[in-house]
């Protein structure tokens, strides 16, 4: 703004100029040099970084098959994961948990046809990971276990 003025009016500044000099002389002060004005410096632009939280809705879990003495049918059972615990967003969906396994095992199956559960409970494929981790695993403070088999005929 300072410099706007200057453009716009220089005899103004001059005239305060030389009324500043009068009063400091009839003070009989001797007045400082003037110092440049510094500089402004922008600051850099911040590249935005998510930190973590604890309220993120990140959360760990495991993906184990179903004990093949629990099944009903041995042929049922699925192979383990060679990398079972996994660390994902909890808006993760159960179908998507599904064609993980598939693709994972390399199974000549189809997604549909392999069932998830926890503590026991079929998981439904919209269900989101955040959701079971508080209404089945009532927030656990271990992980989160779900374990997976291929669809029984009458499922």
């Amino acid at each position: 703004m300072q410099d706007l003025v200057k453009k716009i009016f220089p005899e103004v500044i001059e005239e305060e100029e030389k009324a500043v000099e009068e009063f400091y002389k009839s003070k009989g002060i001797k007045r400082k040099p003037m110092q440049e004005p510094a500089r402004v410096v922008k600051p850099k632009k911040k590249v935005n970084v998510p930190q973590p939280s604890e309220h993120s809705d990140e959360l760990n879990f495991q993906l184990a098959p179903v004990d093949t003495a629990d099944l009903p049918d041995s042929t049922l059972g699925l192979p383990k994961l060679s990398k079972p615990f996994l660390r994902t967003s909890g808006r993760l969906k159960i179908l998507q948990v599904k064609k993980y396994i598939q693709k994972k095992l390399e199974v000549a199956v189809n997604s549909t046809d392999i069932s998830v559960f926890c503590k026991g409970g079929l998981l439904g494929d919209e269900l989101n990971l955040t959701f079971i981790n508080r209404t089945r695993w009532l927030n656990d403070p271990k992980d989160l276990v779900l374990h997976f088999r291929l669809k029984a005929p009458n499922e």
